[in-house]
């Protein structure tokens, strides 16, 4: 009896056990939800980032190409003309550097939220794991009570009819 008592309880820290791996399997499922579109945001200011890059690109080869139309047609211009291009490219230049660091960063934070992304997945399939293994060892448990059960209920029915069988030996006595 006290081993049956045992296994029940047993499986009822194994029931418990797998409504705990249920809540964190839950919070885990939640979290990489977040995480996908955390990682969704970051990556749709990147795109905006190279967008704005592309568009700073072009206004550099557009200043660099007036400048070099003003220098081969041979036409006389003014210094000033060329000193104001230059700045003007220096200042696009300066902003596409700045630009730049900050889509580098962005690039970074994507990177980590896939990690933290691939670190939820694979607690979610250790959870997972382990969620099939007590259930595993419930259900064996189980088969085992039930087993005893039967074992049980065989040897009462044995020893009723062996009791039977003395009684009816007195009788015929």
């Amino acid at each position: 009896m006290r081993r049956v008592n045992d296994a029940t309880r047993r499986i009822a820290a194994f029931e418990c056990a797998r409504q705990r791996l249920a809540r964190r399997d839950d919070r885990l499922k939640r979290r990489l939800v977040a995480l996908a579109e955390e990682k969704a945001a970051i990556e749709q200011a990147c795109d905006a980032q190279r967008a704005c890059l592309h568009e700073v690109d072009t206004a550099i080869d557009r200043e660099r190409s007036q400048i070099g139309a003003l220098t081969a047609d041979g036409r006389s211009f003014s210094i000033e003309v060329l000193m104001q291009g230059n700045r003007g490219i220096d200042a696009l230049v300066q902003q596409r550097m700045v630009l730049a660091i900050k889509l580098e960063r962005l690039n970074e934070e994507s990177t980590t939220k896939e990690d933290e992304m691939v670190q939820v997945r694979r607690e979610a399939a250790m959870n997972q794991f382990r969620d099939r293994i007590i259930a595993a060892r419930t259900e064996a448990m189980r088969n085992e009570m039930a087993a005893h059960r039967e074992r049980h209920e065989d040897e009462e029915i044995e020893e009723i009819a062996f009791t039977r069988r003395l009684a009816a030996g007195r009788i015929d006595e």
